[in-house]
């Protein structure tokens, strides 16, 4: 019986010890949760589909002349309010947003070109641009609401030059051009977005026909607001 009451005092000892160590670290072990998981912004918060309207106003100007002799008519301003529809798709990698979309606009875009003292084979001259069409990709990077973004594509559209006040056509065509520009998007809510946008157009150059080196270079800034609709 000595044997056994002097094994197990400190047997009983160190189990008391063990069972002690929780309220002397101070208080009962508790196992921990796993932590919450990091909430990020969803890679759909910009990708998807999406259609909308956009009104733009033209800036720049045009001249017409002969090149053989590079004279050239005095410059005038481009003016017009053209709206735009389009329908995109945009994907989405971390921040870096990239995508596609087409342009229809409707309206006329027109430049009343003055022959100056050099240029005087034309009276009462009028450019109209018609039918813009723009196919282009976009690629941009989100910060909070806002997706800034630079784009650029294919262009393409009917020119008309007219004189004597509409009543001689002078010049007429499709042109295939490039456009390029920079934006901001900014998420209203789940759906709806706001954009600020400008572009320059390029459409190349209209013969006239006046002499064989009569023509118009055709080219443009938009400056353009919209709205749109994603899904």
């Amino acid at each position: 019986m000595s044997f056994i009451y002097q094994n197990a005092a400190p047997l009983g000892l160190v189990l008391g010890l063990i069972a002690a160590l929780p309220c002397l670290a101070g208080g009962p072990i508790v196992l921990a949760a796993d932590p919450p998981p990091v909430v990020t912004a969803s890679a759909r918060d910009w990708q998807g589909a999406y259609v909308g309207l956009g009104l733009g106003k033209p800036t720049g100007d045009n001249t017409f002349g002969r090149s053989d002799l590079d004279i050239w008519s005095a410059p005038a301003d481009w003016s017009g309010t053209p709206l735009s529809v389009r329908a995109g798709y945009d994907w989405q990698r971390g921040r870096l947003v990239y995508g596609v979309a087409l342009d229809l606009a409707f309206g006329e875009l027109t430049n009343p070109t003055q022959p100056s003292a050099d240029v005087i084979c034309f009276i009462d001259c009028e450019i109209a641009v018609s039918d813009l069409k723009v196919l282009r990709g976009r690629v941009g990077v989100t910060s909070g609401r806002n997706l800034f973004y630079a784009t650029a594509g294919l262009a393409r559209a009917n020119a008309r030059f007219t004189a004597l006040a509409g009543v001689a056509v002078i010049g007429e065509g499709s042109l295939n051009g490039w456009t390029a520009g920079i934006g901001i998007e900014r998420r209203m809510s789940d759906h709806i977005t706001l954009t600020g946008e400008y572009r320059h157009t390029d459409l190349g150059v209209l013969p006239l026909d006046c002499f064989e080196t009569c023509q118009t270079a055709i080219s443009f800034g938009t400056a353009e607001i919209g709205i749109a609709y994603r899904w």
